[in-house]
C-alpha cells in the first residue's frame, strides 16, 4: 500500500475511466457466460475449455503487439508449444468425452428443416451451446487482461481500477440478475448453503484483490 501512495499517478481522465468500466463490463460478461455455460453442460467441460485462456491471451497479445515471437528464443518456443497443447487438450477432451451431437444421415428429403439447429440431437444441443459460451468466455476474459495491461501502462493505480471495476460489475450484475430472476422471494438468503457460498465468494474475491494490490 505504501508503494501505491508513493507512486505518481496521472489524473483520471474520461478516456481512462471509460476503459476501466469497459474492463468491468467484459469481465462481468465473461463470468455470466461461464455460469450459463456450466448450467448447460458440466464442470468437466468448463474445466477443459478453461485451458484455452492462456492460449487466447498469448494470441491476443501478439495481435495487439504486446508480445513478440523470436524463433530462436526458448521462451517464445515454450509459449507457442504451450498454446498448441492447451488448444489441443481442450478440443480433445471436449470431442472425446463429449456427447454425440450430429444426427445420423437421413435419406428422407421430404421433411424440411424446422430451424437452423435441427441437425443437432435435441438432448445434446445444450452441449454445443455450452461449448460456444465457454469458449467465448475464455476469449473475452483474455481480452480483459489485454485491456487491463494497456490501462496499467498509462494509469498505474490498482486501487482506483479495482474500485471502478467492482462498481461497474456490481451495477451490471444487478441489472442482469433482476432481469433474469424477477421474483423477489428468490433473493431471500437464509441459514443454508446459499449464505455459505456468498461468504466464501466474498472472502475469495477479497484475497484476490489484496494479492493484486
Amino acid at each position: 500500500m505504501s508503494l501505491c501512495r508513493s507512486r505518481v499517478v496521472p489524473p483520471l481522465s474520461f478516456s481512462i475511466a471509460s476503459k476501466i468500466m469497459f474492463i468491468g463490463m467484459i469481465g462481468t460478461s465473461s463470468q455470466i457466460m461461464y455460469y450459463v455455460g456450466v448450467s448447460y453442460s458440466s464442470p468437466t467441460l468448463a474445466s477443459s475449455i478453461a485451458n484455452l485462456g492462456p492460449a487466447f491471451t498469448f494470441i491476443l497479445a501478439i495481435i495487439f503487439r504486446m508480445e513478440k515471437i523470436a524463433a530462436k528464443s526458448r521462451s517464445s518456443q515454450a509459449k507457442v508449444v504451450g498454446s498448441i497443447i492447451s488448444i489441443t487438450g481442450a478440443f480433445v477432451l471436449t470431442l472425446y468425452k463429449g456427447h454425440s451431437i450430429i444426427k445420423a444421415h437421413s435419406h428422407d428429403l421430404s421433411i424440411p428443416l424446422q430451424h437452423p439447429f435441427s441437425f443437432l440431437k435435441s438432448g445434446d444441443a445444450d452441449w454445443v451451446i455450452a461449448g460456444i459460451l465457454l469458449t467465448a468466455e475464455c476469449l473475452i476474459g483474455s481480452l480483459c487482461y489485454i485491456v487491463q495491461a494497456d490501462v496499467l501502462k498509462v494509469f498505474p493505480d490498482e486501487v482506483t481500477i479495482v474500485l471502478f471495476y467492482n462498481v461497474t460489475s456490481t451495477v451490471m450484475s444487478t441489472l442482469v440478475a433482476l432481469f433474469a430472476v424477477p421474483n423477489a422471494n428468490a433473493w431471500k438468503v437464509g441459514l443454508n448453503i446459499s449464505l455459505i457460498s456468498i461468504i466464501c465468494t466474498v472472502r475469495y474475491l477479497s484475497k484476490l484483490t489484496a494479492a493484486a494490490l
